[in-house]
């Protein structure tokens, strides 16, 4: 089983490959193994990391997070000192990232982007909390993002390439699930809108013009400028797809460009998918990538005649 973790500038891939090892005891299940895979033109290769300083550190698996860039990110372990670990599928070079004092604890790499800015979890003492913490490669060094206050982490935090990044976050003080933005400087909601949403947000991609892509309830659109634009009704040429009304799960993310990615259902085999706004309705330059008459659909790579 593969999962794919991100596509790189070359054309190429890398994800992780689920293989399973025979089981000494005949009456047990065989165990899994996660492995490191890159597919150059559709053939498979194992990526395999290591630090060529300490043979015997162990790097985590998951949970990692992957750029177009070749960047692997992931937990590092070393004499009993937990730390970041980063490497590069192109140039194959390693590098351990030290974590803010204390950070070690429930550290949890979320997201990396394309200028190897890490998102991460980590439990902060004094007071101890669960803090987001986000690192620059640049000063090499972290920051902690403060949240709102009486709110929960409920749903992955999604980096964009400025380092800004979207999440869901669960607010007590409306007892509700809110969609939430970080603009560079604070954390505000996506969702300024006076009227209310129709059920609650989920999140799945932010880019840097800071467009989400999400679900309300079972409608699938674009977080934009402060309010929800619906979008599953307005994809063109669906023939053959399944369930773009109900597929809130099947949104993977949105890039810098205005595509949209998931997976569907194509003539009922499970497929992959790129939407992109209909070049006829762009708006003008200056305009914003995705206004109200950008939102019409079409699929990518499957139109008729």
């Amino acid at each position: 089983m593969a999962t794919l973790g991100s596509t790189l500038k070359d054309g190429s891939a890398i994800g992780l490959t689920t293989t399973f090892n025979p089981n000494p005891n005949p009456i047990s299940a065989n165990v899994p193994a996660l492995r490191f895979t890159r597919w150059l033109n559709g053939v498979p290769s194992e990526i395999v990391i290591s630090d060529p300083n300490q043979p015997n550190a162990v790097l985590t698996q998951g949970p990692i997070a992957m750029s177009s860039e070749g960047d692997i990110v992931g937990r590092y372990l070393a004499d009993g000192v937990v730390s970041a670990y980063r490497y590069n599928v192109f140039d194959e070079t390693f590098e351990v990232i030290a974590l803010p004092n204390g950070a070690s604890q429930g550290f949890t790499v979320s997201s990396l982007n394309e200028r190897r800015q890490i998102l991460a979890l980590a439990q902060l003492p004094n007071p101890n909390r669960t803090a987001v913490i986000l690192y620059d490669s640049g000063t090499k060094s972290w920051k902690e993002i403060e949240l709102p206050p009486a709110t929960l982490i409920t749903s992955p935090l999604l980096l964009n390439s400025e380092g800004g990044f979207a999440t869901t976050l669960l607010d007590f003080s409306v007892f509700s699930a809110v969609a939430f933005r970080f603009d560079g400087t604070q954390v505000v909601p996506l969702y300024t809108d006076p009227a209310p949403l129709p059920g609650q947000p989920t999140v799945f991609g932010f880019n840097r013009q800071g467009v989400a892509v999400g679900a309300v309830a079972d409608q699938i659109g674009l977080f934009q400028d402060g309010g929800f634009v619906e979008i599953g009704s307005r994809i063109t040429n669906p023939e053959g797809w399944g369930g773009f009304n109900l597929g809130p799960a099947l949104l993977v993310g949105i890039n810098d460009e205005g595509q949209i990615f998931g997976n569907g259902l194509f003539e009922g085999r499970s497929t992959s998918f790129v939407l992109q706004p209909n070049a006829a309705e762009v708006p003008e330059p200056g305009t914003g990538l995705l206004g109200v008459a950008a939102v019409a659909m079409v699929l990518a790579g499957w139109r008729r005649g």
